[in-house]
């Protein structure tokens, strides 16, 4: 099992914030073929991602438009094999022992325009924790 299932990679050249991944469908909004190898690159205004990296810190979720993109990373239940988010009414109704039967997990959708990934909690706060020790 890998440590980083999501075969993310990150990196802050001053400018932009660069999230490589490598997440399929319906996990994310797919990949491109570069060099004949399959990997998503969501570009994001470095100001921009630490800010929305702090906000989540204070409230849990962000977001905000950026030259008429939208970017917001929020909380999600998703159902593991179709990666559809769990209706709020059930998670209301149903205990999480329940739900956590019908194959579901808890994960954080990082979006930037019409670019999307599902990451898990333990990788986004890898990644908060990295790029806002420096600030």
């Amino acid at each position: 099992m890998l440590s980083n299932p999501e075969t993310l990679a990150f990196y802050d050249n001053g400018n932009h914030v660069h999230i490589f991944h490598s997440v399929k469908k319906p996990f994310s909004s797919g990949m491109a073929n570069w060099n004949g190898k399959k990997f998503s690159d969501i570009i994001v205004p470095s100001k921009s991602f630490k800010k929305l990296c702090k906000r989540f810190c204070i409230d849990g979720s962000a977001s905000f438009k950026i030259n008429k993109k939208k970017l917001s990373v929020q909380k999600h239940y998703i159902f593991d094999k179709t990666a559809k988010q769990v209706p709020k009414i059930l998670l209301k109704i149903i205990n999480l022992n329940k739900l956590n039967k019908q194959k579901t997990s808890y994960r954080i959708r990082l979006s930037y325009g019409s670019q999307w990934v599902y990451l898990w909690e333990t990788t986004w706060e890898y990644l908060i924790n990295n790029i806002l020790k420096d600030n």
